[in-house]
């Protein structure tokens, strides 16, 4: 009888170190899902916004900008073909250029971002134009924005609204 009791106690001694070895596998195997999940769930978009803010405007009737900078984080090159903003009737990229020795803001309807690249909005360069405001925009609140490739949403923004 001893003999049946010591072989239980040596099977108990062999899967302590089995189960180790297992769960270690097993951790092993699903840290690599789980840091990817977690990562889609930071930016679940192929296109980021970084450092988004929207120039204040105290009077409903005047325009605004949003600036910052579009990066496409995607491995397939990009086309932005519409932005649309809440609190504002129509969103537009534009560039800023000189025309006869006149600085001009033009729309522009497409623009491309290549898989890895990114572009600046900025005062002076390309920028996204907010008009038709709904409401003041006032320093502390925020503009949610989506960025579109055709039908397809490849970014949700968030600019904060700030004095220039």
């Amino acid at each position: 009888m001893n003999e049946g009791r010591g072989m239980r106690g040596e099977g108990r001694g062999r899967v302590a170190p089995i189960r180790a070895v297992i769960t270690a596998m097993l951790v092993a195997a699903v840290a690599p899902v789980a840091a990817a999940a977690q990562e889609a769930a930071v930016h679940p978009y192929p296109v980021q916004l970084r450092d988004a803010w929207v120039r204040a405007q105290p009077s409903a009737a005047g325009m605004s900008v949003l600036y910052g900078t579009l990066s496409n984080e995607s491995d397939n090159d990009l086309t932005i073909t519409d932005v649309r903003c809440e609190r504002v009737r129509r969103a537009e990229i534009h560039e800023t250029v000189m025309e006869n020795d006149m600085v001009r803001m033009r729309r522009i309807p497409e623009l491309r971002l290549a898989r890895g690249a990114s572009v600046e909005l900025r005062p002076g360069g390309l920028h996204l134009m907010l008009m038709g405001l709904e409401a003041p925009l006032l320093p502390g609140e925020s503009v949610r924005c989506l960025f579109l490739a055709g039908a397809t949403l490849v970014a949700r923004v968030v600019g904060t609204v700030r004095a220039p």
